[in-house]
């Protein structure tokens, strides 16, 4: 009696239907030569910009794609990643990445970040050429215009995120997809959590409010998760943030005061990124309101709402997060404006609200390659001067290599650490630059000037025009 009771429960509350129900999600997700296409176009754009030739990677960066020798000074040993910024998944491809060249992890990463675009793209069209337009603008974020400087460390971030988006795609009943998928994202780079959650919540047709509560459920399971695994491995449960991110938890009053003020930083940089993005929504925001459109309010609202949780974190922790951390921000923009051009989307029947998503569609692709084109750019003449230094190094035949004078007083290395030189020389083309010592500078000064000097013991010696070498430099 009890059973057939229960089982009367469950067929009329279907729990399958409980969960992803109603996503409707284009099942060509990768595999079509429509992809193909985009994939194409995308590096063929990298080519253009400079960026693909001459590639571009951040300070510390090198140090989770690189085997250090003796001697050799890094910035922050992968291993230590998962006790600053619980990124576990980070420390585990770094092996994996130290077998790579730095083309190859370049590639890869940039690969990853078209499929995840072209994959995103399936949660709000089924036409080809709409997802076509859509991954374009989500390939031109603002954020990973400054992120992809990064290829080591997020190559994971990419692929994975795409993994579980298209495991989401197919098994969209199964909520043990998002659980697990989410704690791998957060292991991995904590934003990805929050943009596999805001994909969601832009392509549901309701339960909107639910997918945030999930989200805030399962951040708060993978933070619990990641403190535990510290404590397992380093006997401290939570995380020791670097000292360039500031942190000040708060205690006091005194504490809360001095953070809010701090986050006005973070809100000034979001706005100005997101200004007429804003000013739109709102616009759709109010229009919404008046109109009783609960679906478009509801998804308006559910991004006020994570955007509160994330920022209650950044105050209560006083850690500084860059504004490239937002990733998901400008997939948000972009799916919405994507939807507000489908006339029945959200059941809008306005064509003046379709207008707003083409004119927010506009503004982000035009924004997005603007900044892309003069990011490229800015890093082109600092990949050249290596690579012109590595053929100089290689023509002066085999030797110890050594530098001496300040690489800043080169303009192409203004602002770049000695470190970062000796890591990307050694990486990318094998040459070892050691610190001179104060005999083989001086030595160094006897000869007329020239960038690259050998001495009677053939040693090569790199004679920077100006000042000392300062190896240990940030």
């Amino acid at each position: 009696m009890s059973t057939n009771y229960f089982r009367l429960l469950l067929s009329r509350y279907n729990f399958r239907k409980t969960f992803f129900f109603d996503i409707d999600v284009d099942d060509t997700l990768i595999c079509s030569k429509y992809f193909l296409i985009f994939l194409i176009s995308s590096l063929l754009f990298l080519f253009v910009t400079g960026d693909g030739l001459h590639i571009f990677v951040e300070h510390d960066d090198w140090d989770f794609m690189t085997r250090l020798i003796d001697g050799m000074r890094g910035y922050e040993s992968p291993s230590s990643k998962p006790l600053s910024e619980g990124r576990w998944i980070g420390w585990l491809w770094s092996d994996v990445a130290a077998n790579l060249t730095v083309n190859e992890i370049y590639f890869l990463f940039m690969t990853g970040h078209s499929a995840l675009c072209w994959v995103t793209s399936a949660f709000v069209f089924h036409s080809p050429r709409a997802r076509g337009v859509l991954a374009c603008a989500l390939f031109l974020s603002l954020p990973m215009a400054d992120l992809h400087h990064w290829p080591a460390t997020l190559t994971p971030l990419v692929w994975l995120t795409t993994i579980v988006l298209s495991l989401i795609a197919k098994f969209r009943h199964n909520i043990l997809i998002y659980m697990a998928g989410g704690l791998v994202l957060f292991l991995t780079y904590q934003p990805a959590l929050t943009l596999v959650s805001i994909i969601l919540i832009v392509s549901s047709t309701n339960r909107k409010y639910f997918f945030v509560l999930l989200y805030i459920s399962q951040f708060v399971f993978s933070t619990i998760v990641s403190f535990f695994l510290n404590y397992v491995v380093f006997g401290v449960f939570g995380v020791i943030p670097g000292g360039w991110r500031h942190a000040h938890p708060v205690r006091t009053l005194q504490d809360l005061i001095r953070n809010i003020w701090q986050f006005r930083i973070s809100l000034s940089e979001f706005i100005t990124s997101y200004e007429y993005q804003i000013i739109l929504l709102l616009i759709v925001f109010f229009y919404a309101i008046k109109s009783d459109k609960r679906a478009i309010s509801q998804v308006l609202f559910s991004f006020f709402i994570i955007f509160l949780f994330n920022s209650t974190i950044q105050i209560i922790s006083g850690v500084d997060f860059p504004a490239r951390a937002n990733i998901w921000a400008w997939v948000y923009f972009c799916m919405v404006f994507s939807k507000l051009l489908k006339i029945d989307e959200y059941y809008i029947s306005s064509r003046k609200i379709s207008y707003i998503g083409m004119l927010g569609m506009l503004l982000l692709i035009s924004k997005g390659a603007f900044i892309w084109i003069s990011n490229c750019q800015a890093h082109v003449p600092y990949v050249t001067y290596t690579e012109y230094l590595s053929q100089r190094i290689m023509s002066a035949g085999e030797g110890r290599v050594y530098a001496c004078g300040d690489q800043q007083s080169v303009a192409p290395l203004k602002g770049v650490a000695f470190r970062m030189l000796r890591m990307a020389m050694w990486k990318t083309y094998d040459i070892n630059i050691i610190p001179g010592t104060s005999s083989i500078c001086t030595k160094s000064a006897k000869f007329s000037y020239s960038d690259i000097i050998k001495d009677e013991n053939r040693d090569i010696i790199i004679k920077f025009p100006e000042g000392s070498l300062d190896p240990y430099a940030y």
